[in-house]
């Protein structure tokens, strides 16, 4: 070990020296490094669940700041070492925000802040270059925006605005990087959703988000149609899938086994639709959008983790949130769980229920054949103001439906 190399310099030393070694070794072979730990740890003087920490490291840094043995940070002077890390590869930092979202914001059990205020603080901690994308209701309800939207998703399934959004901020990312990370799954590994939480939920014998995000009504088929699907039919026999394939463990109690399903009924089926938006509008616009939250052995780790420890202080996220201790501003770090932004303008609202209505007789005639025109024109005739996110999605889906009858030009046949 260099000379002068003391205390805290020497405890860094040494776990820089173990991730080297750990390092060169895992060219060979893996397992040797998972052998070889302890006499590693022991030859530096480093905590062995240190220098597992530092294995995980060479292969996705951001691993370690999440194991347990991360909490070595609050013992060594290691978090300005990390942010001054982040600052020296002179990152940029971005975010999504709506015109009106400081004036009008309206909270939901999804959203119960304005999120822009705190991008711009955490950005500001980390030293990024940080730039807040603000989009208006006339950029939103743009025809060529949104159909670029439904060709790049090839689905007439979306959310709306908040996929227009999210597309053109990969559009403007796009404009510097070719690389970006985002933060997809945490919520899925660390327990951060409602549903989580929720004493219905839990009870509920169904896919636990039907209950909070209204999707399942969302798209509003012809009845007729519905019927002859036999949508109620395939969602049972879906969701009894899924639970199917949920591991289990014999000590596990009712509560813990419920969490289970509900944590993997998440990773499994929920997410899947939030990294195939990412990586469909994301590669639309020629950006690579990695997510290291989906880290295989990240979600092993916190899937194999006990509920209590997951949630120790009775918050959302629990182990995330205590790991990051230092790695991000308080304000952010310990405000509540908050999902992706909507707009919330009135002016908005009203163009999309314009855009519905054209949409009713677009595509020959098409939509009305598909969708419930009883369901769609109580939306249509509701006040802009009084417009809410379940009635809106509804429109929203007509209007992609449109949109995308439009452009394939399919033959239906039932």
């Amino acid at each position: 070990m260099p000379r002068g190399r003391t205390g805290a310099h020497q405890e860094r030393w040494g776990l820089v020296a173990v991730a080297g070694i750990c390092a060169f070794l895992a060219m060979f072979d893996m397992s040797v490094v998972t052998v070889a730990v302890p006499d590693i740890a022991a030859g530096f003087d480093v905590p062995v669940s240190v220098a597992h920490w530092a294995a995980l490291a060479y292969q996705l840094p951001v691993v370690a700041l999440l194991l347990p043995a991360g909490r070595w940070l609050d013992r060594a002077p290691l978090r300005p070492v990390v942010l001054g890390a982040l600052a020296g590869f002179g990152l940029r930092s971005y975010a999504v925000d709506y015109s009106d979202q400081a004036e009008r914001f309206t909270g939901d059990v999804l959203r119960t802040g304005h999120d822009a205020p705190y991008a711009v603080e955490a950005g500001a901690f980390i030293g990024a270059e940080h730039d807040t994308v603000v989009l208006d209701p006339h950029t939103l309800l743009d025809p060529g925006h949104r159909a670029a939207v439904v060709v790049a998703r090839d689905s007439p399934i979306g959310v709306g605005d908040m996929d227009t959004s999210l597309h053109l901020l990969f559009g403007k990312i796009k404009e510097h990087s070719t690389v970006a990370v985002s933060g997809e799954a945490a919520d899925e590994v660390f327990g951060g959703y409602p549903w989580f939480h929720s004493p219905a939920a839990r009870a509920a014998e169904t896919f636990p988000w039907l209950l909070v995000t209204e999707d399942e009504a969302a798209m509003p088929l012809h009845p007729d149609l519905a019927g002859t699907l036999r949508i109620g039919e395939f969602q049972r026999d879906t969701y009894r899938a899924a639970l199917a394939a949920v591991p289990h463990l014999d000590e596990e109690g009712a509560a813990q086994r419920r969490q289970r399903e509900l944590q993997h009924l998440s990773l499994t089926r929920w997410l899947r639709q939030l990294l195939h938006r990412k990586d469909r509008l994301s590669m639309a616009q020629g950006l690579e959008v990695r997510v290291p939250y989906c880290d295989h052995r990240l979600v092993e780790y916190a899937f194999n983790t006990p509920w209590e420890l997951q949630t120790h202080d009775g918050r959302e996220k629990s182990l995330l949130r205590a790991v990051g201790a230092g790695l991000a501003p308080p304000s952010v770090l310990w405000r509540a769980k908050n999902h992706y932004p909507a707009t919330h303008h009135p002016d908005y609202n009203r163009g999309l229920q314009k855009l519905a209505r054209e949409a009713l007789d677009a595509a020959g005639g098409r939509v009305r054949d598909l969708v419930d025109e009883r369901v769609v024109g109580s939306c249509l005739t509701t006040e802009p103001e009084r417009l809410e996110w379940g009635h809106r999605l509804r429109l929203e889906r007509v209007v992609d439906l449109a949109l995308w009858l439009d452009h394939y030009r399919p033959e239906i046949a039932v």
